[in-house]
Parts: structure tokens; C-alpha cells; sequence
């Protein structure tokens, strides 16, 4: 009956687990592992109570099943409990220190508290255990690329995808770690995969979107984006990320309906109000696209090229004195690399001879870049 549950666990047929697990408690109600085991198929049914009912049962019948407090500790992860987590992992640990699981789980749980040092040392640990699980591997991996040390990410996922071909997570990230190492064909060749593995989610469309637009083909990065939000219609994300196709195609007025929706669903979006000013500005709404600006510095501080933005749309308005105001401000602000440094220096130096004299000339627009 237990192997019965186990094989109905293997092939997704959870409530047919439950039963095979229950028939096995009540041929012996004092076995442990059943009782685990039948917790495990709970959660997977999403019954988070009648999981946690049975690890506890799992307990009171053997205390030393090591397993069944990593799983708890799980369960109590997904429900934001890290400190109920903890406390399972640690007893874990203490009872087998070589159950690699323990080191995979918490390795998570810290990268997720974005505790990142525990979090490797962990994951370094679940590696040097269990050198046959992907898991570890990816796990890592994901770390190594939010630190930016995407040469190790690499390494990590290759190895990830040697053990598990079918690992569509670890296409996708390996496809932003391409992209970040600026190997466009390379990303685009594993996101693809991750897609034909099955990987459907609004993450992937993004990453997608994005690198299309790098590519400067608007067309696939639209109609990737299109079926994101056919999937999911209240990704601010998305919207803004159509919003920034549309601006590559000129298409204005659509770009403000979409950052419109961007902020409808993320109403503290400095990003969102960035696009939209910068919209407002080609369309010469110099008052609309003031105020965004503003509202996104206010919100973004480090988005300095707002400051640049606002100094465009005063310069719109003929008000000259504030934009040179505005654009002494942002050169304090920006840093020398800055991507709009030196069309600010020269807007600067146009506004101090323009006012010596009478001609009415008016800068070419230049749209801050590098939106939040």
C-alpha cells in the first residue's frame, strides 16, 4: 500500500495517494513514514491543514523522521512562517547533519529573506550532498545571477541542465544570463526551450519582450507581449513593457493607454510614470509630462533623468529659466558616465547663449533614457 501511494504520488494522482496512504494507517496506525507520506500528498492537494495534521501525527509516532520536518518546514515557508521554518530545519539538522535536503530547503528560505551569504553557504552544502540534484545547482545559480557573477551562474546551470535536460527554470535563467553576457542568440535559443518544455509564465514573456525589443524586432516583442496579458491582463509589468514597444514603434497615444494600465494595476510605478512623460513629450503635453516626471523622481530618486525630462517639457513651455534651473539640478544629480550627461551639458549651453539672444530656436527633443 505504501509503494501503491508512492507510485500515485510519482504520477500525480494525489487523492488516489491519500487513500493508498490511509489504508496503509489503518493496516498498522502507528506506521510514521504513511503518516508522512500522507501529509505530503495533502499539501499536494493544497489541504495545507490535513498536511500539517499529519506531520504532526508522523512526529508522535517517530520523532527522528527527519524527513517530515523538512517538510513541514516547507509548508510553513509557503505560508510565511520562516521562523516556525527554521525551527524544523534546525531539528532536522540536529537529528542527521548529512540529509542534504535540510541544506537545499533552508538555502531557499534564506535566498527568499534575502539572506544571501546563508543562503550559499547552504546551497554549498545541498551541492556537496546531493551532487546529483539539479535542484542545488539551480538554486545557486539563481543566486550567483542576482549578484551579478554570471560566469559562476553559468557554470552552475550548465551543470543543472546536464542532470535534468527537461528543467525548463533552468533554460529561462541561463537565458538571462546570456542576455546579461550580451549573447542574444544564445538567450534567445534557451528561451525558446524553456518554452517548448512547457514554461508558460509572465516572467518568461518578458524576458522575451525585452530581448526582442534589443534586437529591435518590435513586432515579436508585441505579439509576445500580447499573449502575456492574454494570459494574465493585470501585469503592470507587461503593460509596461508594451508601452515601451509601442514608444520604439511611435505610436504615443497607445503608449500612455498602456502605462495608464501599468499604473492602474502598480500605482507606484516610478517606471510606468516615466514612459508615460516621456509620451507626453513626443506628443507636447509639456505640463502632463512635468508633473510624471516629477511624481517618478519623487518616487525613484535615483531616476535622475526625470530631471532632464522636465527640462525638456519647461523648454517646451518657454520657460527657459526653469529648465536651465532644472538641468543644473540634474548634472549635480546624474553621474559623469550618465546616458544623458552630455546632451544635458549641451541643452545647458544653448539655454546660456539663447539667452543673449533673440532668436527663437528650439532644441531637438531628446527623451531621457534608462527609464526605472
Amino acid at each position: 500500500m505504501l509503494a501503491a501511494g508512492n507510485r500515485n504520488m510519482e504520477n500525480g494522482n494525489y487523492i488516489g495517494a491519500v487513500n493508498d496512504y490511509s489504508l496503509a494507517l489503518l493496516t498498522d496506525p502507528r506506521w510514521a513514514e504513511a503518516a508522512y507520506r500522507r501529509g505530503m500528498a495533502w499539501a499536494a492537494l493544497g489541504n495545507i491543514e490535513a498536511a500539517l495534521a499529519d506531520y504532526a501525527l508522523a512526529f508522535t509516532l517517530d520523532p527522528s523522521l527527519v524527513a517530515a520536518y523538512v517538510a513541514r518546514a516547507q509548508l510553513y515557508a509557503q505560508r510565511g512562517d520562516a521562523e516556525a521554518a527554521l525551527a524544523d530545519l534546525a531539528q532536522a539538522e540536529a537529528l542527521d547533519p548529512r540529509y542534504g535536503e535540510i541544506y537545499l530547503v533552508r538555502a531557499q528560505l534564506y535566498r527568499d529573506l534575502g539572506e544571501a551569504t546563508s543562503a550559499l553557504e547552504d546551497f554549498n552544502r545541498a551541492v556537496l550532498l546531493m551532487p546529483q540534484r539539479a535542484e542545488a545547482y539551480l538554486g545557486r545559480a539563481l543566486l550567483y545571477e542576482a549578484e551579478g557573477n554570471f560566469t559562476l551562474a553559468r557554470v552552475d546551470l550548465n551543470v543543472a541542465l546536464a542532470l535534468d535536460p527537461t528543467n525548463a527554470e533552468a533554460y529561462h535563467a541561463r537565458g538571462r544570463v546570456y542576455a546579461a553576457q550580451g549573447d542574444s542568440a544564445a538567450a534567445l535559443a534557451d528561451y525558446q526551450k524553456a518554452y517548448d518544455l512547457g514554461l508558460r509564465n509572465t516572467a518568461l514573456s518578458l524576458d522575451l519582450a525585452e530581448l526582442y525589443l534589443a534586437l529591435g524586432d518590435s513586432t515579436a516583442a508585441r505579439r509576445t507581449l500580447n499573449v502575456a496579458l492574454a494570459r494574465d491582463p493585470t501585469s503592470a509589468e507587461a503593460h509596461y513593457w508594451l508601452g515601451l514597444t509601442l514608444l520604439a514603434e511611435r505610436d504615443y497615444d497607445e503608449v500612455v493607454s498602456e502605462a495608464n494600465l501599468a499604473l492602474a494595476y502598480q500605482p507606484a510605478s516610478a517606471a510606468a510614470l516615466g514612459l508615460r512623460a516621456t509620451a507626453y513629450l513626443y506628443l507636447g503635453r509639456w505640463q502632463r509630462a512635468i508633473e510624471d516626471f516629477r511624481a517618478a523622481y519623487a518616487l525613484d530618486p535615483s531616476y535622475v533623468d526625470a530631471l532632464f525630462g522636465v527640462a525638456q517639457a519647461q523648454i517646451g513651455q518657454g520657460d527657459r529659466q526653469g529648465a536651465l534651473a532644472t538641468l543644473e539640478a540634474y548634472l549635480n544629480a546624474a553621474p559623469m558616465e550618465g546616458r544623458n550627461r552630455a546632451a544635458a551639458l549641451a541643452l545647458r549651453d544653448w539655454l546660456a547663449s539663447a539667452a543673449t539672444s533673440s532668436a527663437e530656436v528650439t532644441p531637438t527633443l531628446v527623451p531621457p533614457t534608462g527609464l526605472p
